[in-house]
């Protein structure tokens, strides 16, 4: 495994708001335990970022395993997979409340909404409830505290990457550098509930649509993309922490009809505030002008 201080400087970096280099692809690692790649647990074609052992669930020791594209838990002793997810399936790792050294993973339902037909999302958007339905929740308890927060940091950094390198191989094309994304739950103009990801490069934002349902996650389509500098505010509601409007001076779409306003929800109010704080500093970026806002 890497050290702290590696640790830290890659954190530092992917957190920075500085623009990133392009991503690239990973290659093989030799760490891997040679154990879990003669009994096909783990390819030997992937690269490890992390190792640590922990307690899963209500498995005794477990070696929980991070590399560039998966996690694993893996029972060591009886050299059984107890779990793998790709990372970009990932929507947050905490601290648990109770227990400094348990990590609460939460992370996407497979599947999707579908274009299923939902009248009361209008209700939904005004009445304070959030999209979280749609995500799960298991605890990992690690031997201390300090094992805990050196695998949340080399998580982060791992799905940034994850995440980077999928969007610049499908949708983002150089020079143009990924940024940020976020999930989010919106309506269309035939009244029907869609998940997608708002990506961002330097200067454009996309609405993507991602397929959950395999192993890996993968980009199912490209909705449009529309450069920044088309904003022209962004509406907040007052009863709902994670709900907003996009107002464009164009049509994103104009295929699709004249559809100016895009009304989101997110998971919890803290995304929306990363959100609306990384269209503030992209718009900065491209216009010297600050975005405009406004409260419903």
């Amino acid at each position: 495994p890497l050290r702290s201080l590696e640790w830290v400087c890659m954190a530092s970096a992917a957190t920075a708001p500085a623009f990133l280099p392009r991503s690239k692809a990973p290659t093989a690692s030799p760490l891997i335990p040679e154990g879990f790649i003669a009994k096909g647990i783990v390819s030997a074609t992937e690269e490890l970022a992390y190792l640590a052992h922990a307690r899963y669930a209500k498995e005794s020791a477990v070696v929980v395993l991070l590399t560039r594209t998966f996690y694993y838990v893996i029972d060591e002793q009886r050299a059984k997979l107890l779990a793998k997810m790709d990372v970009r399936m990932v929507t947050s790792l905490t601290p648990d409340d109770d227990d400094a050294c348990v990590a609460v993973v939460t992370f996407k339902k497979r599947g999707t909404l579908g274009n299923k037909v939902n009248k009361g999302f209008q209700k939904l958007f005004r009445s304070g409830v959030d999209a979280s339905e749609h995500l799960e929740t298991e605890r990992i308890l690690f031997d201390s505290c300090v094992a805990r927060q050196e695998f949340e940091l080399m998580f982060d950094v791992v799905r940034r990457e994850a995440w980077q390198h999928l969007f610049e191989r499908s949708l983002i094309k150089e020079p143009e550098v990924y940024q940020h994304h976020f999930l989010i739950t919106k309506l269309n103009r035939k009244n029907k509930m869609q998940e997608r990801v708002f990506c961002f490069s330097e200067s454009t934002i996309f609405n993507v649509k991602i397929d959950y349902s395999s192993s890996q996650v993968k980009v199912k389509a490209v909705k449009w993309g529309i450069a920044i500098v088309k904003i022209k505010g962004v509406s907040f509601i007052r009863k709902n922490s994670v709900a907003l409007t996009i107002h464009f001076t164009e049509s994103p779409d104009p295929k699709k009809g004249r559809v100016n306003d895009y009304k989101c929800l997110l998971f919890d109010d803290a995304e929306r505030e990363a959100f609306v704080r990384e269209l503030q500093r992209l718009y900065y970026h491209q216009t010297k002008e600050g975005l405009m806002m406004n409260m419903e």
